[in-house]
């Protein structure tokens, strides 16, 4: 296992279109909360000794009585909380604050939604990060995209071929993305991802390849 990665998990989110009283991260998914799927993709590949959960400042009930228990024992004494906060980049921010104590050298930031991720891809993007600095998996567009005005109507078709989706983990080497989100931090709320925000910084921001299967629970029909 490597002592200087850190993973973090970010849930603090309201789930607003998925609907229904009950955050996504915490439904079942084959009789394991959505949340922990990733947290142990990550554990599997041994790269990390450190994970931070982002949830909403009040859940903490939830971690510690119904999700932890699930989790696997071996990782359970890695995990620490981050409360959320009113943007996800000052949720993430939060994140890298708990971790700032002992850096580690690189850190993955995923979303909790995303609960197919392989160990596989866990581990391409933190080789990546940790030689180029900055990196986030990439897949394909299908769909041919458009770029539609105020009123609906199109006013740009946009060539898929030079145009990518941005999935998670997105890695990085922490002093990096920590100063990064220091220096915008009165503006984070502007950036999508951590990659815009590395981006907005003046780091390059490399890719791998992603996964079809690594996607983003949102709508209620993305659960099985």
């Amino acid at each position: 296992m490597s002592a200087d990665a850190g993973f973090v998990v970010t849930a603090a989110g309201a789930s607003a279109r998925m609907g229904g009283a009950r955050k996504k991260e915490y439904r079942l998914l084959d009789g394991l909360p959505v949340l922990l799927h990733s947290i142990q993709a990550a554990f599997r590949t041994g790269l990390f000794d450190r994970y931070v959960v982002v949830l909403p400042p009040g859940d903490e009930a939830v971690w510690y009585d119904e999700l932890l228990p699930l989790l696997d024992n071996p990782c359970r004494d890695l995990v620490t909380l981050a409360p959320g906060g009113t943007s996800r980049q000052e949720s993430v921010f939060h994140a890298l604050e708990a971790l700032s104590g002992d850096p580690p050298e690189i850190v993955l930031i995923h979303d909790g939604a995303r609960p197919w991720v392989s160990p596989d891809l866990i581990g391409r993007v933190y080789r990546k990060a940790r030689e180029k600095g900055a990196c986030i998996p990439v897949v394909a567009l299908v769909d041919a995209p458009k770029r539609i005005g105020p009123t609906g109507e199109v006013v740009e078709h946009l060539d898929k071929h030079h145009l990518v989706g941005a999935q998670t983990p997105q890695g990085f080497r922490f002093s990096l993305i920590y100063e990064a989100h220091r220096r915008f931090h009165d503006r984070l709320h502007l950036f999508p991802d951590d990659a815009a925000l590395c981006h907005a910084a003046g780091i390059p921001v490399h890719t791998v390849e992603g996964d079809p299967v690594n996607r983003k629970i949102t709508f209620p029909w993305d659960l099985p």
